[in-house]
């Protein structure tokens, strides 16, 4: 049976083979703290070390996921049935970047938003609630009483971040995109620096590859016509 793994937006996927079967349910996510600043992917690809979460937020924002959204990973034993992980660097002690909150945030949105998650914009601070969970809500069963350390108290700033991001309104596709008559110039001259600069590409001798087509004179000619037409209604 195959199937295509569910992947949150914006984020690297980086499968390890570390994982369970099928979750139970869809309850929430839990947040977890890594207490070092280094990405889990080499730690989480051992399947001897028997760990692994959905996800991981570095300081910087950047988003990992390791196992597909539907499968239990391995981070807090019976609590993976039930809930989806997200790993974020740093220590216990240190609250998260801002902008781990924000991806947290986009995160959490879209995983509330999604049809097969649903997560609620709540918090969750038991085993069997849904919402926003923690690590430790489920200790000592689930291990690491300490984890996600102060990082828990971030959790409301987090849901209203999810909040803001979910209220904001989306473009459609049939909305038009409207340039003005400054707008459009700008944007010509632009395209005649880049076409100049080609040129002078191409006059020098740097050549594309064997076999490239802007390497072909009739190109060039088009290049150098394009660029003056350009330049002539911006009249220059």
């Amino acid at each position: 049976m195959t199937y295509e793994p569910l992947i949150a937006p914006g984020a690297v996927w980086r499968p390890v083979s570390s994982h369970g079967g099928f979750m139970n349910e869809h309850l929430g996510l839990a947040l977890h703290v890594t207490t070092n600043d280094f990405d889990p992917y080499g730690f989480f690809s051992d399947a001897g070390n028997g760990a692994s979460s959905t996800w991981w937020i570095a300081a910087d924002g950047s988003l990992e996921q390791y196992i597909c959204a539907r499968m239990r990973g391995w981070s807090m034993r019976a609590g993976d049935r039930s809930y989806n992980s997200v790993e974020t660097s740093g220590q216990a002690d240190q609250p998260m970047t801002s902008a781990q909150l924000w991806t947290l945030a986009r995160l959490y949105a879209w995983g509330h938003e999604h049809p097969e998650l649903q997560w609620p914009l709540k918090l969750a601070d038991a085993p069997g609630q849904t919402g926003l969970g923690r690590h430790n809500m489920g200790a000592p069963a689930w291990g690491h009483a300490t984890c996600p350390g102060i990082r828990a108290s971030q959790r409301g700033a987090v849901l209203d971040r999810a909040r803001q991001l979910l209220a904001a309104p989306t473009p459609t596709t049939d909305q038009e995109f409207h340039v003005n008559n400054d707008d459009e110039a700008k944007i010509a001259a632009i395209v005649a620096k880049v076409l100049d600069d080609r040129v002078r590409l191409l006059l020098r001798g740097d050549q594309p590859k064997p076999g490239a087509v802007e390497g072909h004179p009739d190109n060039l000619r088009t290049i150098k016509a394009d660029t003056a037409a350009i330049r002539a209604k911006l009249g220059a």
